[in-house]
């Protein structure tokens, strides 16, 4: 589980477009099992939430990724805010209600 605050320096101009690149694969032609793309609230501002469901990969098990994302504007630009899961598909159930309520919880620092 993790959150990443970074600048929007490859101008992503719509949420559904940063999270596209987690749909790519990083296994080398994977193709994911399925995915969901929903609307979301983080910190109180409008996000996107996209679960992933990745198939076993040689020694690597089947896999869900959890990825919510929102933009902040700042003086210089926009800020894209992600909070993230990845973890072995056997354990999702018992990790995505503690990602749930760390994504309900979220707030942003001034």
């Amino acid at each position: 589980m993790w959150a990443v605050a970074s600048p929007n320096d490859l101008a992503y101009p719509t949420l559904d477009a940063a999270l596209a690149t987690h749909l790519e694969d990083i296994e080398g032609g994977t193709q994911p099992l399925s995915h969901k793309l929903t609307n979301a609230l983080l910190g109180g501002k409008p996000a996107r939430r996209l679960i992933v469901r990745w198939p076993a990969v040689g020694l690597s098990p089947a896999r869900v990724e959890e990825y919510v994302v929102t933009f902040r504007s700042v003086r210089s630009g926009q800020v894209l805010y992600t909070l993230g899961l990845s973890v072995p598909d056997t354990d999702h159930a018992r990790w995505a209600p503690v990602f749930a309520e760390f994504v309900a919880t979220w707030e942003e620092l001034p």
